[in-house]
């Protein structure tokens, strides 16, 4: 969970490349983290303040997401505009989890 808020704060601080084994981690953390809010806000059956919590914490990651998404496309080199390839339904997703697990092209800054 630490290596999470840390990537949290990196997206802020350096726009460089990442590692794959962090971004992962990350993305694995946040997915963990959306279906625990989801799994609390199930019993409680629409409390609107939870309803809130859920919304504010899926927007405070969705801009590091996207930021950390195009860092790790860009280092494979990809454009940052392939993450909207997700659009198109099942196929879409597809390509890009390939673009994302493909190694990183490290190069010099």
């Amino acid at each position: 969970m630490n290596r999470y808020f840390e990537m949290l704060k990196q997206y802020v601080i350096s726009g460089g490349q990442v590692p794959r084994r962090e971004y992962w981690i990350f993305a694995l953390c946040a997915l963990i983290v959306g279906f625990l809010l989801a799994f609390v806000g199930i019993p409680v059956g629409g409390d609107i303040s939870l309803v809130v919590l859920m919304g504010l914490g899926g927007f405070a990651v969705l801009i590091p997401s996207i930021v950390l998404s195009v860092s790790v496309l860009n280092d494979a080199n990809r454009s940052g505009w392939w993450l909207l390839i997700s659009f198109i339904p099942l196929i879409g997703s597809m390509i890009l989890l390939g673009f994302m697990a493909q190694d990183n092209q490290l190069k010099e800054n």
